[in-house]
């Protein structure tokens, strides 16, 4: 039976969330023209590489220059004269020379280099017709750093958006694994498009992805290639990983977070929501487990990005009880049980209502409640599978308890992702259940109108 089969978020705890003071887009001052952008398929450039920037002067000894190839575990190094590139030195050939000899009595020269801009593919290319181990970089006429087939190989090897030419989330958890493991702060940057959903249903998926194509490339001027890696996370969710603080990462996307971007041809613009987390830790973390500190931080900004959402909205939660008329309604009731918490779901979507049960440790019991209200729906819509990407539950300033959720909603081989935000005067639990119903009827109404 399907229900929930794709359950994929961060666990919220229950608690005292004390929600910000709201603002209205409505009535904001926005700049009196918009940022316009044209949307490029964003090229990935061997710029954008770590390119190996380790140098010795021609005049430096040969034993020097082994030192510096062993200290830094490296096969070749790069001689450079006032920031010009004269050629390299391998490890080989400087183990078998004189180690009194000046380097530039062992140089190697290289005939081919390549300009920072050079697509990663077409380097790949030049890589191969050549019979090339390694390539000199510039920018215009200055030397950058040294490609090696290998960081070509390893590249490639790494999966891609073909629309707007970023990886996917691979390519942050092996940079985020190694910034860790060399113990480096992270700073996270989670990018969510607003009501994305609802623009891409009204103007179409062709236009949905020049948005895409628009956003990516507006966030890839806002990131350093030395510093920061920028990642398509999911359907509208981009990420960025950097080791520059949180305090200068959010100055480099506040403005453009800010300003409503436009499309050709369309007359509203997109806005998107930035949440964040690290960037602040002033003691180096313990080495172990990179990995989990790494999705622990993705998951805290992915949240904080939705608390955001849910603070910024001109619109208040919604009474799930004012809502009686549109036919869906849900009761949940959660108890305890020796170490485990129980939940009995009764849900209704305009017909007699199902049931749902679901149980499991305590410290899960927001999973306990999706499931069980999961269970319910599935019984009064087979076929429909739903998938809970985030939930936030929190009471408010007044004392009143909100659920903020995001759900994915599948059916007849379509596929939506919706939001909803629920306020209940009958407590943290219900308007968890009653939010994650509100968007299940939103998205069915999506996907069949």
């Amino acid at each position: 039976m399907p229900y929930f089969t794709a359950l994929r978020r961060s666990r919220v705890v229950l608690g005292e969330l004390i929600a910000g003071q709201r603002t209205s887009d409505k009535g904001r001052d926005f700049p009196e023209s918009p940022t316009h952008v044209r949307w490029p398929v964003l090229m990935r450039t061997i710029g954008d590489l770590a390119l190996n920037t380790e140098q010795i002067p021609p005049l430096a000894t040969v034993s020097t220059a082994v030192r510096q190839l062993q200290e830094r575990a490296l096969r070749v190094v790069a001689v450079v004269e006032n920031g010009q590139f004269i050629g390299v030195v391998t490890r080989d050939r400087a183990q078998l020379a004189a180690p009194d000899a000046p380097v530039k009595e062992i140089v190697q020269r290289l005939v081919i280099e390549m300009p920072a801009s050079t697509p990663v593919r077409t380097a790949a290319k030049l890589f191969v017709e050549n019979a090339l181990d390694y390539v000199p970089v510039k920018d215009e006429d200055q030397y950058v750093g040294l490609l090696s087939a290998n960081q070509l190989l390893l590249e490639l090897g790494r999966s891609w958006d073909p629309m707007t030419g970023l990886s996917w989330s691979d390519r942050l958890r092996d940079w985020g694994v190694d910034v860790l493991q060399s113990g480096q702060e992270i700073t996270i940057a989670f990018i969510d498009l607003n009501d994305f959903g609802a623009y891409n249903k009204q103007h179409g998926h062709i236009v949905g992805d020049r948005v895409l194509k628009a956003i990516a490339s507006m966030l890839a001027g806002a990131v350093r290639s030395e510093t920061d890696v920028l990642v398509r996370y999911g359907g509208d969710e981009f990420v960025i990983g950097s080791i520059r603080t949180r305090q200068e990462i959010e100055e480099a996307l506040e403005e453009i977070a800010n300003r409503p971007l436009m499309i050709e041809g369309v007359n509203e613009g997109v806005t998107f929501t930035v949440g964040y987390s690290g960037g602040k830790r002033t003691r180096e973390r313990e080495r172990t487990h990179f990995a989990s500190t790494l999705d622990n931080l993705i998951n805290l900004a992915s949240r904080d990005s939705l608390s955001r959402k849910v603070g910024r909205s001109h619109e208040e939660p919604v009474p799930f009880e004012a809502r009686a008329a549109s036919g869906a309604a849900s009761h949940v009731e959660v108890s305890n049980v020796d170490d485990e918490v129980v939940a009995l779901a009764s849900v209704s979507l305009g017909q007699e209502p199902a049931l749902g049960t679901a149980r499991g440790p305590k410290n899960t019991a927001i999973d306990v409640v999706a499931a069980s209200v999961s269970q319910a729906v599935a019984k009064l819509r087979p076929g429909t599978t739903l998938a809970l990407e985030d939930a936030l539950v929190y009471r408010r300033w007044d004392g009143h308890p909100v659920a903020a959720v995001q759900v994915s909603v599948a059916c007849a081989g379509s596929r939506t992702s919706v939001q909803a935000s629920v306020g209940s005067s009958r407590g943290l639990y219900a308007a968890l259940a009653e939010a994650i119903v509100m968007a299940v009827e939103k998205g069915l109404g999506e996907l069949m109108p």
